[in-house]
């Protein structure tokens, strides 16, 4: 567990640390199981640090009376579980209990009974999903974070009666987060893995929305359908052929970040802010693996999303083309293609937006030729599919490309990858006017891959 670091070191009152790791304990309080079954014991594991002073400990070699430390943390802890059923029995709140629910509750001993000043705290469930290793929270509270009983109350008060102060910044930084979910995927630029499935190691970390209120238990009402997302992300894994880690990453993090308004059946999703991590084992030969970890809120994809509908409003279209050439200057046929591209497109306001690297590639299909330069371009036009099929072709020939043999050397070739996010399939336009969209070869071409991951 990384635990957050909450600038504590600068008094000597917290300058030291008690850290309980993975403590073991069960109950039948929880959610149900992986194997969606009620009231039954589940394992529940428990992490927690206290930044604190031993030094009156260290000094005199002992625990004094009233010490604290990982003992008497650790028996707080164990009785609290222990008596949660009855204490939901008493408040009303039988039944399964959230994650975020028992986290606040613990937390509370621990300050309250064991007379913490603060603790760290990650409770996860090992159990509860078949395809990740756990589900679980992850709160620090401060004494600050909480308001007293009731003066009025005359018997000590039990921890759990203290509750949160409404002015508490800590709240919003709780996690709900899943670790080790594996999936088998297709995912990557090399031609066998683009036919072979192999392995990803996710990890998703989920922030809530901070102005959404706490629901009467203090369970979040945006972290109710986690078991839902879970599914709509190992869906999305095995369905969405992505070629670089980096894409998927960014996919599932917007995923995640959708809002899922509650219905009578289903439980809602409200997650503004993510980290998501996603790890290929096999991917260096030399490394346990590599991992692309990103950080994004829900204002990061609306932003996407205004750009799109802003080229929708002026009627522009996305557009990514392959270039390739192998005869003559070929760096110099790409640069006179993409001008001239602009200059007869300049009408229907035709640009190049933006170009990837050049990569060399051998000859595919036939291979008695010279090597290719190759590249990945993206364009905005008004033109229309077969329209902006036609401008290609002119500038094809403007550079001296004439018909010969299929696949063989040619000084420019332009090919539509991608036209916005259309699939579409022209019979009836000519024989140099069919065109499908995405390309049909896309998958089998690595000259073309590499440029379109960047």
């Amino acid at each position: 567990m990384q635990l957050v670091s909450h600038c504590l070191m600068a008094s000597n009152a917290t300058r030291d640390l008690i850290t309980v790791t993975a403590l073991q304990l069960r109950s039948s309080s929880l959610q149900p199981d992986h194997w969606l079954r009620s009231g039954k014991d589940q394992p529940l594991l428990c992490t927690l640090q206290i930044a604190t002073d031993v030094s009156d400990e260290a000094q005199v070699d002992n625990l004094l009376g009233n010490s604290l430390n990982y003992g008497t943390v650790t028996k707080t802890v164990e009785q609290a579980v222990a008596d949660y059923p009855a204490y939901a029995a008493a408040t009303s709140q039988e039944g399964e209990a959230e994650l975020e629910v028992v986290a606040e509750y613990l937390a509370k001993h621990i300050i309250f009974e064991a007379n913490a000043p603060n603790v760290q705290l990650e409770l996860c469930r090992p159990r509860a999903l078949l395809t990740a290793e756990a589900i679980g929270v992850s709160i620090y509270r401060t004494r600050a974070d909480y308001a007293k009983p009731s003066p009025t109350t005359t018997h000590k008060p039990n921890p759990a009666e203290y509750t949160l102060r409404h002015s508490s910044i800590n709240p919003s930084e709780d996690t709900l987060f899943v670790r080790t979910l594996r999936r088998l995927i297709i995912i990557g630029l090399n031609p066998c893995e683009l036919v072979d499935e192999q392995e990803v190691i996710c990890d998703f970390e989920f922030y809530p929305d901070p102005m959404e209120p706490l629901l009467k238990n203090g369970a979040r009402a945006g972290w109710q359908g986690w078991r839902t997302a879970v599914r709509t992300l190992e869906a999305h894994l095995s369905a969405s052929h992505p070629l670089t880690i980096e894409a998927c990453t960014t996919d599932l993090a917007e995923i995640i970040t959708r809002q899922v308004p509650a219905t009578g059946t289903s439980p809602g999703w409200n997650v503004p802010r993510t980290r998501v991590s996603v790890a290929k084992p096999v991917a260096l030969m030399f490394a346990k693996h590599p991992a692309v970890q990103i950080t994004r809120s829900r204002a990061d994809f609306a932003r996407a999303l205004s750009s799109t509908a802003t080229a929708a409003e002026t009627g522009l279209h996305s557009v990514v083309l392959g270039v390739g050439t192998n005869m003559g200057d070929r760096v110099a046929n790409i640069e006179a293609a993409l001008k001239e591209l602009e200059r007869l497109g300049s009408q229907a306001r035709t640009k190049v937006v933006d170009t990837s690297f050049l990569y060399e590639s051998e000859a595919m299909y036939v291979t008695e030729q010279a090597k290719f330069l190759n590249a990945t371009v993206r364009v905005e036009t008004l033109l229309e599919p077969v329209a902006l099929l036609g401008l290609l072709k002119e500038v094809e020939a403007g550079l001296g490309r004439t018909k010969g043999i299929r696949n063989g050397p040619r000084p420019i070739d332009l090919d539509i990858l991608f036209y916005d996010r259309q699939v579409l399939e022209t019979h009836d336009s000519g024989p140099d006017r069919w065109l499908q969209v995405p390309h049909k070869s896309i998958q089998e071409r690595e000259f073309v891959l590499r440029p379109l991951a960047e």
